[in-house]
């Protein structure tokens, strides 16, 4: 609620003793008001966070008196035509409301009104990490890489893959990138036949998803002396 201070002049003319003015001589007493400046803005606004913007104060004065704008406090800031703005970017998880109480001066009377910014959260979308991890793989072995991923919301995060040769992965227990099938160097099953397998890893936290490109490749082995199909697949080789 805006509070105006009121202030009155108080202008004496003195007539002189054989001019005009009263009867008696008596001093004539005027009293002019002078009009407060007026805040027609709400007292509410919203900003979202990681930004500084926050709205304007409007304000207007009967009297067409320039206006000087202020506010209490160093977290907001305001400019010289009201513009309201944050000293520092705002983050909701930190802090999701301010308060603070703006004056308006016309250089004689004061109005001011209590304001309130309430904060708007932003999903972050996540972020994939340890992406080389996944960029080579040995022939004759499953397990490409342990997927990861952050989130500065902590949202749920689901991970997927596609592109050209997707089909041949899967993504175990939400959290191992695999093969199907154990790659073999010797007869390459991925679409251009060079060992060189093009997918896309996806983490998704329901709202955003972050993606990136990936050419795996496989990496030969030396065979066991007994062949790999005598004894079944080896792993270490």
């Amino acid at each position: 609620m805006s509070r105006i201070t009121f202030v009155m002049f108080v202008v004496i003319s003195l007539a002189a003793c054989s001019g005009g003015g009263g009867s008696n001589g008596a001093p004539t007493i005027s009293i002019t008001a002078t009009a407060a400046p007026i805040i027609s803005s709400a007292s509410a606004f919203t900003a979202v966070e990681n930004q500084t913007a926050i709205g304007s104060i409007t304000a207007s004065d009967a009297d067409s008196d320039s206006l000087t704008y202020t506010i209490s406090g160093t977290e907001i800031l305001i400019s010289s035509t009201g513009v309201l703005s944050f000293n520092a970017a705002p983050v909701y998880a930190t802090k999701a409301s301010y308060t603070a109480t703006v004056s308006v001066s016309d250089g004689v009377k004061t109005t001011t009104q209590d304001i309130t910014v309430s904060i708007t959260a932003v999903n972050a979308a996540p972020v994939l990490s340890n992406i080389t991890n996944c960029s080579k793989a040995n022939e004759n072995t499953l397990k490409v890489c342990d997927l990861s991923a952050t989130d500065a919301d902590n949202d749920t995060l689901t991970f997927t893959i596609d592109g050209d040769d997707a089909s041949l992965f899967s993504v175990a227990n939400n959290e191992v990138l695999k093969f199907k099938t154990n790659p073999d160097y010797e007869s390459p099953a991925d679409e251009n036949n060079n060992n060189e397998y093009l997918i896309t890893l996806n983490v998704s936290d329901g709202k955003l998803t972050t993606s990136s490109s990936l050419k795996l490749q496989v990496l030969n082995v030396e065979e066991n002396q007994f062949g790999e199909g005598q004894f079944g697949t080896s792993v270490m080789e």
